[in-house]
Order: structure tokens, then sequence, then C-alpha cells
């Protein structure tokens, strides 16, 4: 799990706090095991998951959405076992929030080379030659190829190209879900979850055979994933 933030209520409003997880179609993580598959059938483990989330807002009654940017826009999470020390928001005006959303990724005017100069961060760099910027996402671990062999299975989402390095394609999308009931006269927190099989099958099922271990250089299987990234999240919703 990963949290991103709460603190106390303050005079000048509510605070927000966001926590995200991770499962494989309702199971909780567990590094290090082969114990997944997806709808192609290929056995796989996860040993880590990284990403980028920017620009969330949250809207309100009146259709209005205000923008979480007190700890700037673009933040890095990451799969942890434990709950860990979060991000937070304040002073967040108390009424009625029905909705979320966020860019999965970095658009195209942040995900600029050189942006981070410290790790983790500074570590989720993408090759210059392959668009720059950073990384979207890293989802590490191994599959069982058609062969029989336990191979690397590196999930990494960034910008595309094509084939002569000439054009570029920033795969980022925009993610916007609505919350099961209105929230926000006291302080709440957000918990993102992310389905990593949902990456994998709607509306295109994934086989890894046809993929090999790496995509940072194959923009279909890039654009694949952009479009399978539309039922990925998912977000809950609780007073504190």
């Amino acid at each position: 799990m990963f949290c991103l933030a709460g603190c106390k209520d303050t005079d000048n409003g509510i605070s927000v706090s966001l926590l995200a997880d991770y499962n494989v179609d309702g199971q909780a993580i567990l590094t290090d095991s082969l114990c997944y598959h997806n709808d192609a059938g290929n056995a796989f483990m996860i040993n880590e998951i990284q990403w980028f989330i920017s620009h969330i807002e949250i809207k309100n009654e009146k259709g209005e959405w205000l923008p979480l940017n007190e700890n700037g826009d673009i933040h890095y999470l990451e799969y942890q076992p434990q709950e860990c020390n979060p991000f937070h928001w304040q002073s967040i005006p108390k009424g009625q929030y029905n909705a979320m959303r966020f860019t999965f990724g970095l658009d195209e005017a942040d995900n600029k080379t050189g942006l981070f100069s410290n790790p983790p961060e500074s570590e989720m760099f993408w090759p210059e030659p392959l668009g720059g910027g950073y990384h979207y996402m890293k989802i590490n671990g191994k599959w069982l190829n058609s062969e029989g062999n336990l191979v690397p299975m590196c999930i990494h989402l960034g910008i595309g190209q094509n084939a002569q390095l000439t054009e570029f394609y920033h795969n980022h999308f925009s993610v916007e879900i609505p919350f099961d009931e209105p929230i926000g006269q006291n302080d709440f927190s957000l918990t993102i979850s992310m389905n990593i099989n949902n990456w994998f099958r709607n509306p295109h099922i994934c086989d890894f055979n046809d993929w090999g271990s790496g995509i940072m250089q194959n923009q279909s299987a890039q654009q694949t994933l952009k479009e399978n990234g539309c039922d990925v999240f998912s977000v809950s919703a609780k007073s504190k």
C-alpha cells in the first residue's frame, strides 16, 4: 500500500488524504510469487510497482473541479507492503464532492528531462533517444513464456516512438471516477485501487508471448495498455 497523506481538520476547511492500493482481480499483491494469471493464460509474478499520478482534482456539487496541488501537481507512488507516511492536502473547502480525476503519468508540459534531481523520482527517467522525460509506470516481475522459461516482465509505460525515432507519442491519459456517495463536510480519505490484470484485458486481451520481456520501444503495446487503462482504477471515499 502507498499512502499520500492525512492531516487534522483546520479552522479554514477540511483535510483530504489519499491512499493507493494494488490487487490482481481482488488478490492482494504477493511479491516474488508466480501466483497470478492474466486472461491470455500467462502466469506471472510482481516484484515492483512504481508510477506517477498528476493533476489530481475533486469535483464539487456545482460541477467545479478543485485542484489538489498544495504539494505540487506530480506525485510518485510505489507499492509497499506496509502503510507509510503520506502527503496531505488541507484547508479544502467544506462541501459536497462527488468525483475525482487525475492524469495517469505525466503530460507533455510536465514530462521534461531533468525535472527530478533526486531518487526515487529521478530513477524513473526515460532514455533521451526514446523521447526523454520519465516513465509513467513500471511494473516489474517475471512471467512464464510458451517455452516454459521464467523470463523478465517489464511493463514500462512512457513516451512511444516510431521505428526511426523521428516521431514520438504521448501515452498519458486522463482518469475520471465518480464516488459512490458525495462526501466533504468533514475530513475524508480517498483510496485509489489499481487492478493489475485490468491493464491486460479490456478492450484488448494481452498475451505476453506477443510482446516479449519489454515494451519500451513497442508503441503498439504502449497504445494497447493506454486503451486498456479505461477501467484499471477505482476510487472509494470515506469520512475520517
